[in-house]
């Protein structure tokens, strides 16, 4: 569930897998917790949630972008319950 008190962990955790796709010289994922101000074992658990999200699939087909792209639009901009 994404709300605002796990917004920054879902920014922190595609940050993550971001760096490890783009660049080939990459930090360690006790960094990247210390850094974020996670626990290592938090960061492990959320880079692998995250990336199971995609089936693994980092760098998706444009139809799966574009799917996924309003799938969290719609989410970003729904009206909060009261």
């Amino acid at each position: 569930v994404v709300n605002c008190w796990t917004l920054n962990k879902l920014f922190a955790t595609a940050f993550v897998v971001a760096s490890k796709y783009s660049y080939d010289c990459v930090y360690s994922n006790k960094f990247y917790a210390a850094l974020l101000g996670l626990t290592l074992p938090e960061l492990n658990d959320l880079e692998l949630s995250f990336l199971a999200l995609f089936d693994f699939a980092v760098a998706p087909e444009p139809f799966r972008w574009i799917k996924m792209h309003c799938i969290v639009t719609r989410i970003a901009f729904e009206p909060a319950v009261a």
